[in-house]
């Protein structure tokens, strides 16, 4: 993940309105995707974040949050790198149970990550 140097994992101090829609997003997907594995429907567990992750992070959040990162203003990049860091880092979680050595393996080139992630906690809700 290309993070400058200087970057924590702090929630900014103000996030936008479509950042926020962004999270609840998450949240719901979280809520989805938890149920249905404490369910054993895990065949619905893995559509949920399929649909999540390819459809809603990679063809929406990425797309959208390119203008804020390579712009100019550094509040607006600061937000964006706290929303992606944010859902990747919760969607590899998820994404874990289905495909471990692949989300092992992206895990372990985030920078911060200092444990292995099949001993990282199960997703919460982001409160903001």
């Amino acid at each position: 993940m290309n993070l400058p140097e200087d970057y924590t994992h702090e929630k900014p101090s103000e996030i936008p309105q479509a950042d926020k829609e962004r999270i609840e997003q998450l949240n719901q997907t979280i809520d989805e995707v938890t149920e249905n594995i404490e369910a054993y429907r895990f065949h619905l567990a893995a559509e949920n974040i399929h649909q999540y992750f390819w459809h809603t992070f990679a063809d929406e959040v990425i797309e959208e949050s390119k203008d804020r990162i390579y712009g100019e203003d550094p509040t607006a990049k600061r937000q964006a790198q706290w929303l992606l860091y944010t859902i990747l880092t919760q969607s590899l979680r998820m994404l874990h149970p289905f495909i471990p050595y692949v989300t092992e393996r992206l895990w372990q080139s985030i920078p911060d990550t200092d444990n292995l992630l099949i001993v990282s906690k199960w997703p919460e809700q982001i409160n903001i």
